[in-house]
């Protein structure tokens, strides 16, 4: 009796033992689905060119009041003939108010009020003699400028006279002679006219860096922003591969050149980006008539696939999925190719234990702002082995999970990019010269090629900018014009 009693414990305790290994090896489902085959492509899709149209605006205010220091006091001396016998009058001519400038594309009118005075000895039999009376009179030369760019993105500038308006006829007084000496003067002036208008040109010239600005422009496009450099070092660069412009008509306010660059613009990874620089500003040809200002960069991105796969499994880590008793761990993941799609594969530990296949797209979404991967669905031979498991709980949800967490939020490069591309431009040796306003206005996927290497994205954004030249970026080191003393003819 005692020994048929140990023996139904033993059973018995047999008995719970297997079912406690059946259920635990009927739990623990193991699959090992065929994985999706990897594309064998290996190339890079061309990026296209970005476009950066913009105005560069030189304020005629600004230029007046330079011109107006570089122009004063005494303007130039003369000896002006009075007659044939060879009488002649010492005249200095001054500024005697500000000058006055007016814009008309390509045309810079100039006034400069001018003040004369001088002495003079006359010969009256055989006498000389000279004027108590100082010669005075008032005038305003009236220059017209001609404005064009060099090939070395110089302005040529070609001033004439274009009208002497007398407000104030000058007069020499001797005795009871009194001689009007204002088409003296005229002729003087007209004879005169290259020695007159050169120093005029090299000052408009001199005073409007022009070279200076488009070469500053150039090199601060390519300088690279660096976007992030927490968990990976990036950084948006941009290479100028040509540039041209126009001279464009916005009123009597402004002088402004039109600059139309042409970059490829890309996001790179934990590279070295000094070697991208085009340092060589290639000559001034003249752009095509009609552009609108616009920024359009093509951003392009290759997120290589081990990068991608580091960070990914970084941030999944100790992820688990527990429902109605069953857990779920996911150990790795990795994000790879295929010709059709992209692949994830997740290693799954605890009740679920194996690889488990997904595929999906690549996606843009523009109202929420982010990058991802969406459509997330079993591979089909995952699907299959997991219906010979019967009806798993994480079928339905975990398509939807990773969806979830395969988003990269965008919002902040957005507004970053923006802000460091005016940082760029402005934040240099000459950079407080330079006010630079760029704003995005919108962001959009352009095109996507994956390869067995990479995930290859262009991007496109749109944005308005446009860069300013305080009076600083004029050349402040003024000199005074002065006219070499005209001798008489």
């Amino acid at each position: 009796m005692k020994r048929k009693t140990i023996r139904n414990i033993i059973l018995t305790l047999l008995t719970i033992f297997l079912i406690v290994v059946a259920y635990f090896f009927l739990t623990r489902v193991k699959i090992e689905p065929i994985p999706p085959v990897q594309t064998t492509l290996d190339t890079t899709q061309a990026i296209p060119l970005s476009e950066l149209i913009f105005p560069v605006d030189f304020e005629v205010s600004e230029l007046s009041t330079l011109l107006n220091t570089a122009i004063s006091g005494k303007f130039f001396s003369a000896s002006l003939n009075v007659n044939k016998r060879g009488d002649v009058v010492d005249l200095d001519i001054t500024k005697s108010a500000p000058l006055k400038i007016k814009w008309q594309m390509p045309y810079l009118e100039m006034e400069v009020p001018l003040h004369l005075s001088g002495t003079g000895k006359v010969k009256i039999g055989r006498k000389s003699y000279s004027n108590k009376e100082p010669v005075e009179g008032d005038l305003i030369l009236k220059l017209r400028t001609e404005i064009s760019i060099s090939s070395d993105w110089k302005l040529i500038t070609k001033t004439r006279i274009k009208e002497i308006i007398w407000i104030n006829d000058p007069f020499l007084k001797i005795a009871f002679i009194k001689v009007n000496l204002k088409e003296n003067v005229d002729a003087l002036m007209k004879v005169k006219e290259t020695e007159l208008t050169k120093n005029f040109d090299k000052a408009v010239s001199e005073k409007i860096e022009l070279k200076r600005a488009i070469t500053k422009i150039w090199m601060d496009i390519q300088k690279p922003i660096r976007i992030n450099k927490k968990e990976v070092l990036v950084w948006l660069r941009s290479r100028c591969e040509s540039i041209s412009g126009q001279m464009i008509d916005k009123g009597p306010g402004t002088i402004c050149i039109q600059v139309a660059c042409y970059t490829k613009t890309q996001i790179l990874f934990d590279t070295d980006t000094a070697g991208l620089v085009n340092v060589k500003l290639p000559p001034y040809t003249q752009s095509q008539k009609g552009l609108e200002n616009k920024v359009e960069l093509y951003i392009a991105a290759a997120i290589p696939f081990d990068l991608a796969n580091r960070k990914m499994n970084e941030r999944i880590k100790d992820i688990k999925f527990k429902y109605k008793g069953f857990a779920v761990k996911v150990k790795s993941i990795e994000l790879y190719g295929t010709d059709s799609a992209i692949a994830l594969k997740l290693n799954l530990g605890g009740h679920m234990k194996g690889d488990v296949y997904f595929t999906g797209k690549v996606y843009y979404d523009s109202i929420t702002n982010k990058i991802g991967i969406n459509k997330i669905k079993y591979d089909v031979n995952t699907e299959n082995a997991l219906l010979q498991t019967a009806d798993w709980f994480l079928h339905d949800s975990l398509p939807g999970i990773m969806e979830k967490r395969l988003k990269i939020p965008l919002d902040s490069l957005t507004d970053r990019i923006p802000l460091l591309m005016d940082k760029g431009i402005e934040d240099s040796k000459v950079g407080h010269k330079l006010d630079a306003n760029i704003s995005i206005e919108n962001i959009s996927l352009h095109k996507i090629l994956i390869t067995k290497r990479n995930i290859q994205i262009i991007a496109l954004a749109k944005a308005k900018g446009g860069i300013v030249l305080d009076k600083s970026a004029f050349n402040k080191n003024i000199k005074p014009i002065r006219i070499t003393k005209v001798k008489p003819k």
